[in-house]
């Protein structure tokens, strides 16, 4: 072989694992791949993901909760060590039915909703109210809401763990200076009376 003859090879095989390197370091991972899209947002404004849409109507804390019910005659007030969180909801599904999973990003910490419904699920086009209420061990510094809403499937929760079809997950900021302090926070039937 010729001196030029020996380049070329060499040359390609160059190029190929250069184009090979780049190929590998642009395709996506798992997660990038079929993880959610996050749509950040704040308590002020509805934050819209793809198909869902979430707005916080209010936010409350309290070392006390009265729980009245309709059909019972025995009502109960509960109380914390810590520092009850209550946030007043309001969320949507825009175009197929879908379920949400919410829970509160407290500082480091990551609490799932006491006594309500923290795994919504909803019809399209139909607006859902509810109070979603957190039991923290003390006033947090900083918290946002987080929504994953994945398809109305059975085994959501599995999927949900995994990362397995969730659309959209909204992360709402929600500022701990418009948390409104109260003694004790009134629900009715788990929701906030009108």
């Amino acid at each position: 072989m010729t001196a030029p003859s020996k380049v070329a090879p060499a040359t390609l095989s160059a190029l190929l694992l250069v184009g090979a390197i780049t190929l590998y370091t642009n395709v996506s991972t798992l997660q990038e791949s079929y993880g959610p899209i996050t749509v950040h947002g704040s308590a002020s404004d509805q934050t819209r993901g793809r198909n869902n849409a979430i707005s916080i109507r209010g936010a409350y804390s309290a070392s006390a909760l009265k729980y009245t019910f309709k059909d019972r005659s025995e009502n109960f007030t509960e109380r914390t060590q810590g520092q009850w969180i209550v946030l007043d909801v309001v969320y949507e599904t825009l175009t197929t039915v879908q379920n949400h999973i919410m829970y509160l990003d407290a500082d480091d910490l990551r609490i799932e909703a006491t006594r309500s419904r923290a795994k919504l699920f909803n019809q399209p086009g139909i607006p859902e109210r509810t109070a979603l209420v957190f039991d923290l061990p003390e006033s947090p510094r900083s918290m946002s809401l987080v929504v994953r809403s994945l398809p109305g499937t059975r085994n959501a929760d599995v999927g949900a763990a995994r990362g397995w079809g969730i659309d959209t997950q909204l992360d709402i900021d929600i500022p701990t200076s418009t948390l409104v302090h109260r003694d004790v926070i009134d629900l009715y039937e788990g929701k906030f009376p009108e």
